[in-house]
Order: C-alpha cells, then structure tokens, then sequence
C-alpha cells in the first residue's frame, strides 16, 4: 500500500507541475518511477552539461564549482524531481547534496522559468531526460 501511496504522489507531482506551466507532462510515467539512479543521472547530466557548457565532472563534484555549474546542477536536482518524480531525499541522495539544498534549487529554478528562453530550454530538457530515461527502459525490455 505504501509503495502505491508514492507512485500516486510522484504522478501528482508529475501532474501539478506540468499543468502549473500550462503544459501536459511528457514522461514516461512507468519506466521514470521505477528507474534505477544510474539511469536518472546517466539522461540527467550528459544533457544539463550540455546545454549549459559545463563538465559532467563539475555537475558531480562535491563543491559548489562555479557558479555556471551551481545553476546547471540546481537544474538537474529539479530535473530529478520534476521529470523523474523523485522525491527531494531521493535526489538529495542521488546528487549527494541535502534535501533541503535540492528543495532550495527546485524554487530558484521554478521562479527562473518566468524567464521565457530557459523556460523554452528547460522544457527542450524535460522531452531531453523523459525520451532518454523512456529508451533506457526500452532497452531493458521494462516498457510495455
């Protein structure tokens, strides 16, 4: 019953911030709740480092590294939670961060999408991550 509990939480999370931007969610709802962490930060980083022009090594690193990489990691931990549906201890854990600085980086980043160009980038990461995770799902013969 509890593992239900939280499916249904995190496809409402899912819902709500979608229907918050006015747009209809695009993850792959039953491969993303299941999805081994490796796989999350494996669609995750390669993208956010990407799109911002920094090194996966300083989206992983334990510091604060610059402040470009600062926002694209805050951008991954909502990443994490938004489009993963993980929750803030969940991400805080995969990003080895606590969750609290994973709950501060979700509101700076939802307040920063009043900004019509990231609000454009961060949804082009959203397909981004939600196609990967759905392909990684595939080739593990875990979607239907």
């Amino acid at each position: 019953m509890a593992e239900l509990r939280t499916v249904e939480q995190r496809l409402a999370r899912q819902a709500y911030a979608a229907t918050k931007r006015g747009r209809a969610t695009h993850a792959p709802a039953r491969y993303i709740l299941d999805a081994p962490p490796a796989d999350l930060r494996q669609a995750i980083d390669p993208a956010v480092a990407a799109v911002f022009a920094v090194k996966i090594g300083d989206l992983r690193s334990p510091t604060r590294s610059s402040p470009r990489a600062a926002f694209a990691r805050q951008v991954a931990m909502y990443l994490a939670h938004v489009v993963c549906g993980q929750s803030l201890t969940a991400v805080g854990t995969l990003f080895q961060r606590d969750r609290t600085t994973v709950a501060h980086a979700c509101r700076l980043i939802e307040d920063a999408r009043d900004d019509p160009g990231l609000d454009r980038l961060i949804e082009h990461l959203e397909c981004a991550v939600a196609s990967l995770i759905d392909a990684f799902g595939s080739r593990c013969g875990l979607r239907q």
